[in-house]
């Protein structure tokens, strides 16, 4: 059954694009443009069309076919499975679930998503990867967020076994000089990285996942993961007037007591393009780091920068590691298990750059978090 599975796959027309990412290229087909369409409106703030000048990470092909997906269900039926989940935030509505079957012991193996109903056929010897669908696909409203999550996972895992730490971060870059604003959920990265980059034209790098690695030049390689832009609306109705139709009533006059209760825990969708065209400037791919700064968003304070104890560093970043071993942020179910050694080791090694090398800083106070950071980036990008 999988041999002429293998062969369906490969009498499929497809349009075939090179990308270029970080050091790498990614290769995406598809056989529906609807569907690519609704992942590159994701990926193309980090993502450049380019010819094959690079090694290539993976392959990624997107097919639309009904009789393909009908023999996936038919595999489903009669096999083993074990539930795995992906996740993209550490609470439950964040999470996606899906089932596994290994197919064989040469890497290949079927994920189904268990409340959408997608597949992704996984080659990871061939570094191949087929998401599969039907035509009733095009009707649903995750048409954005299962397509993604799947790829964001690839990426993310591939880049990982590149020796890549994966952390939850913003990140911004001023001239040459990149931060990174690492914290928990509800610490202020977004509404920091909002600030910084419409108050003080910095360029905005990633809006919540980066991947880091201490090079052999001994400086940390940032490289932004591309993301859904998705804000708390106490952070857009500080700029109610440009996002009055995207915010929902019950928030357009909340009191600054109920956004600070969390009244405004829903978040909302932002395309990369409104969010461009909102602070006028462009998202870039990767820089080197030059400081860290650590929000810790605090009510009725003034807001201010404070210098970290290395253990503090280092526990903060810990538990902002997507890694099998921190609970708090795993995203790898039992797919990524077998880089936790590695990973372990590139943990120390980025931790042990960071408390040695770099500026880390904790910043307290309100909501207003911007001026003392963009002070300090303008101040070193003087140096």
């Amino acid at each position: 059954m999988w041999k002429l599975l293998d062969k369906k796959l490969e009498l499929i027309s497809i349009t075939k694009n090179v990308y270029e990412y970080g050091d790498y290229n990614i290769i995406i087909n598809y056989n529906s443009h609807s569907i690519f369409l609704s992942l590159m409106n994701i990926l193309k703030s980090h993502f450049k069309e380019t010819n094959y000048n690079k090694e290539i990470l993976f392959t990624y092909n997107i097919v639309l076919d009904n009789e393909i997906f009908e023999d996936l269900e038919h595999i489903f039926s009669y096999s083993r499975k074990e539930d795995v989940v992906l996740s993209y935030c550490r609470t439950e509505k964040g999470t996606m679930r899906a089932e596994k079957v290994v197919l064989n012991d040469k890497g290949q193996y079927l994920l189904k998503t268990t409340k959408t109903n997608t597949f992704l056929i996984a080659d990871d010897n061939k570094r191949s990867y087929f998401f599969v669908v039907n035509e009733t696909y095009l009707d649903r409203n995750t048409v954005n967020k299962d397509n993604y999550l799947f790829f964001e996972h690839i990426l993310c895992k591939s880049f990982v076994e590149k020796d890549y730490v994966l952390l939850h971060a913003a990140a911004v870059k001023f001239r040459e000089k990149t931060i990174l604003i690492i914290g928990e959920k509800r610490s202020g990265k977004t509404t920091l990285m909002f600030e910084l980059t419409k108050k003080h034209s910095m360029h905005p790098l990633a809006v919540d996942k980066v991947l880091c690695k201490f090079t052999e030049t001994g400086k940390i390689e940032v490289l932004g993961v591309p993301s859904r832009i998705r804000v708390l609306a106490g952070t857009l109705s500080k700029y109610k007037d440009y996002f009055y139709n995207l915010i929902p009533k019950k928030y357009l006059n909340a009191s600054e007591k109920d956004l600070w209760a969390g009244k405004s825990d829903g978040k909302i969708d932002l395309s990369l393009s409104e969010f461009e065209k909102f602070i006028d400037n462009k998202f870039c791919e990767q820089g080197t780091l030059t400081t860290i700064i650590f929000p810790n968003i605090k009510q009725q304070m003034q807001p201010q920068l404070y210098d970290m104890e290395s253990d503090s560093v280092i526990s903060k970043i810990k538990s902002c590691i997507y890694s099998p071993i921190c609970p708090e942020e795993d995203y790898w179910s039992t797919i990524g298990k077998k880089q936790i050694v590695s990973l372990n080791i590139n943990t120390i090694t980025l931790s042990n750059s960071i408390i040695n090398n770099y500026l880390s800083f904790e910043l307290v106070g309100n909501s207003d978090l911007s001026k003392p950071v963009g002070n300090l980036i303008k101040k070193l990008s003087n140096m």
